[in-house]
């Protein structure tokens, strides 16, 4: 299964799931600019240069921390949740597929060994600070 998945309530998106390695044509972001976590896949072909360059500071609040999860191999069945721990998706992710979390809650279970790579905005605070867990 290929294609883009959001979830969203009251026009708020909680996750993002991009499934089946989408081909895109030069650079295609999925995330809005307005969101505090950027997403995108870029396919350039041999000899592309882009130029050398820097990123500037910025001051920016982050109000949420987001997640970036990207499917090596295996497969999870993930669940996303609002932020009164309502179910809004179930989604099974395997090989090749994006996850973003935006806000809200969610939870894995692991259908079979698997392997991910997650990003997310540090620094880390530790597990007491940086994780609510659902009564």
């Amino acid at each position: 299964m290929s294609g883009v998945i959001p979830v969203t309530k009251n026009g708020i998106t909680y996750a993002l799931f991009i499934l089946g390695r989408p081909v895109v044509d030069g650079a295609k972001f999925f995330t809005q600019q307005t969101d505090e976590f950027q997403v995108g896949i870029i396919e350039r072909p041999a000899g592309h240069q882009v130029k050398a360059h820097q990123h500037p500071g910025r001051n920016e609040t982050v109000r949420q921390t987001s997640e970036f999860l990207y499917v090596e191999k295996g497969k999870a069945k993930v669940t996303v949740f609002d932020d009164d721990w309502a179910v809004l998706h179930e989604q099974v992710i395997e090989a090749g597929d994006i996850m973003v979390s935006f806000r809200g809650g969610h939870e894995f279970t692991m259908l079979e060994p698997i392997r991910f790579i997650e990003v997310k905005q540090g620094p880390y605070p530790g597990d007491a600070s940086a994780k609510v867990f659902k009564q």
